[in-house]
């Protein structure tokens, strides 16, 4: 996913621009995702900027790594992952790329349960770990899962870290975005 905020002056309400193979429901959690980031700053995105969110897979026309066919880009699942974004655009701090993020978001910044995570996701996670070492998902989600069911992942380096708001998903990125300056890496 990429996103940019273009700045504008004329106090008109702004362009929201959503791109790529994407249903209804992503573009409801898009519109929540600006509206949560603007609460957070006290502001009007809309007016103040012009918004493109365009999303991408690596997976077009192709599989994932579990071998499923890919389809479209559907589900306020995207949500979470949305608002950080924007947040980050917003902010201009970067996310490192080793951050993965699910989860619905509400227009007050608060993380809500998502459907499917599963074992076999996780899995394919792990399989990009050379990209992704840390999973962010609701805190409900991670409260259905018994410890047992999460060794495998930890065990083999890969942090599963559950936020009920969007600030805490911010805080996370920025601890690591410190850190990796503060150690050079």
């Amino acid at each position: 996913m990429k996103t940019s905020l273009i700045s504008k002056s004329d106090g008109q309400l702004g362009n929201l621009s959503i791109t790529g193979n994407v249903g209804e429901s992503v573009r409801e959690a898009v519109e929540n995702a600006v509206t949560a980031v603007s609460n957070r700053h006290n502001t009007n995105l809309r007016r103040r900027f012009d918004i493109v969110v365009q999303f991408e897979s690596p997976f077009e026309g192709g599989t994932d790594p579990t071998g499923k066919r890919f389809v479209a880009i559907d589900g306020g699942s995207i949500g979470l992952a949305t608002a950080v974004a924007l947040n980050s655009a917003y902010e201009k701090i970067a996310i490192p790329q080793k951050y993965a993020f699910t989860g619905k978001i509400s227009i007050y910044g608060e993380v809500g349960e998502v459907g499917g995570i599963t074992e076999g996701k996780l899995s394919a996670v792990l399989s990009l770990q050379d990209k992704c070492q840390n999973v962010v998902l609701p805190g409900i989600n991670y409260e259905q899962f018994q410890p047992d069911e999460l060794k495998p992942f930890t065990d083999r380096g890969l942090r599963i870290v559950p936020v009920k708001t969007l600030n805490e998903a911010i805080e996370l990125v920025r601890e690591s975005t410190s850190t990796e300056i503060g150690t050079g890496k």
